[in-house]
């Protein structure tokens, strides 16, 4: 432990020599004192807030990030060099040992300007929340939308794979038999375009409202606490005509929660005797309100809205004076929020998925440095972060088809095999976009202990260690006397 620990030591001093770790912490601590008196947000206290939370903590851990790849392919591949490393493997020390002490070494440096840089972050959003001139009302809301953490739950949802795949299957049948010829002159890309727009027009179907109360749009949320004594909050963001945040107007329309109430006069029952209850609906207004569309707003609910088995039924009725239909988009809500946990204690898990991608680039880092020279080394680690990249783009343009099972029949060998050979890639890549959180973390919402053990184990434990393991064992069979100085 005395060597690992003397090598942690080194390492941490040959970081603090680096010049470019010193022009990165001076953009760091300039970028932390600056964005908070400098962002905008969107024009409300709670966007200024959550604005200055999320540049803050995205900034502090990009920088964090840039310094971890640089400062891990510069420890090792410069002391083998400049041949200092000949000297350390004269002593009865291990190569694996050299290796995973300069991995926690600046692992340890980076961890340290983390703690120091999101806790002045942490600071600045509490002076900015106690010496800005907000308002009772404007500091409230804060509270319970920005510094907190609260559970999301999801409303349920219909199976739109399945709903997809039986629409192409009766369009594919129609154009066999109706259409024979024009089905046969159709392209693979032409029926996968056919299926993408079948899916768009799909989705965009289940997230219409349409004007007039036979229109009214139902969301049922389960699994939800039935001991909760705090407000819940139904979050939300809205379109009319179009879903486009651009050229979007007010529209008319009432939110109304489904109660459960007892059908006749509860007096005289026994105790424990099961009471009939019927559903009514209570509208949150006794007129349609304007709401401006293309913008978040969220309603604060009773706990009275969870029934008996923790459900609740939220209903929008679309009112418009220009009868255009409203549109919902899943990934924009609606969603409801319960508070779950103070905001340092959610803070400090958005910390902890900052220093988990810093432990992944530093072994990223140490591993290129260990085989190869600094540049070759840098370009190396910064690559496979672009392949990440792209691979988070190539899944999220697949998500669009959902379930492409149906596209197999028409593709050829080669297609085939490429799909193979992309989707095996994928699996073993790790894109850093996966442990971005300062989104969430701006928005109140919480970061599930569930969400941080799967992170851990799916891009850390199974994806990352390995390739550690394949850095230290190359690292190890390096042939020292193959290393000349230009």
């Amino acid at each position: 432990m005395i060597s690992l620990w003397a090598i942690i030591k080194l390492t941490c001093r040959a970081s603090i020599r680096s010049h470019i770790f010193h022009l990165l912490l001076f953009v760091l601590l300039l970028a932390i004192l600056i964005l908070p008196n400098t962002v905008l947000g969107d024009g409300t206290a709670s966007g200024f807030i959550q604005v200055s939370l999320k540049y803050c903590l995205g900034v502090v851990g990009f920088i964090l990030s840039l310094s971890t790849i640089w400062v891990g392919c510069f420890v090792l591949s410069n002391d083998l060099e400049s041949y200092q490393i000949h000297m350390v493997f004269t002593k009865p020390i291990s190569r694996m040992k050299v290796w995973i002490g300069k991995w926690l070494g600046v692992v340890l440096i980076h961890g340290i300007l983390l703690l120091v840089s999101s806790g002045i972050v942490y600071g600045f959003i509490l002076l900015q929340f106690s010496w800005k001139n907000f308002t009772k009302e404007e500091k409230t809301r804060i509270e319970n939308e920005v510094l907190v953490g609260r559970k999301v739950y999801l409303p349920d949802l219909p199976d739109i794979d399945a709903k997809v795949k039986a629409e192409f299957q009766k369009r594919v049948a129609y154009l066999k038999t109706v259409q024979a010829e024009n089905f046969q002159n159709l392209t693979n890309t032409e029926k996968r375009t056919m299926l993408g727009d079948l899916r768009k027009q799909i989705v965009a179907l289940h997230g219409e409202v349409k004007p007039g109360p036979s229109g009214s749009r139902y969301w049922n949320f389960k699994g939800l606490n039935k001991n909760i004594k705090t407000p819940l909050y139904f979050r939300y963001r809205m379109y009319v005509g179009k879903i486009s945040s651009k050229d979007q107007r007010e529209v008319d329309g009432i939110w109304s929660v489904r109660f459960l109430v007892p059908e006749e006069d509860v007096k005289g029952r026994k105790p424990g005797e099961e009471i009939a209850t019927k559903e009514i609906f209570v509208p949150k207004s006794q007129y349609p309100e304007k709401q401006m569309c293309g913008v978040f707003h969220e309603i604060a609910l009773m706990p009275a809205v969870i029934d008996k088995d923790g459900t609740a039924t939220i209903v929008f009725t679309n009112f418009d004076r220009e009868n255009k239909p409203v549109y919902f988009q899943a990934a924009d809500g609606p969603k409801l929020l319960m508070n779950a946990g103070p905001f340092w204690e959610n803070y400090l898990r958005a910390v902890f998925m900052i220093l988990l991608k810093l432990l992944f680039l530093a072994g990223l880092a140490c591993t290129a440095g260990g085989l190869l020279s600094m540049p070759m080394a840098v370009f190396v680690v910064f690559s496979y972060l672009l392949v990440g990249i792209c691979a988070s783009y190539i899944i999220n343009i697949e998500s669009e088809f959902g379930d492409v099972h149906e596209l197999v029949q028409y593709e050829a060998w080669h297609e085939t095999a490429a799909r193979i050979v992309s989707r095996s890639i994928l699996w073993g890549i790790i894109p850093m976009q996966k442990f971005e959180v300062s989104d969430i973390v701006a928005n109140g919402e919480l970061i599930e202990l569930s969400f941080m053990g799967r992170t851990v184990f799916d891009f850390f434990i199974l994806r990352g260690v390995p390739i550690f393991i394949i850095g230290v064992l190359l690292y190890r069979r390096r042939e020292l006397g193959l290393i000349i100085r230009k």
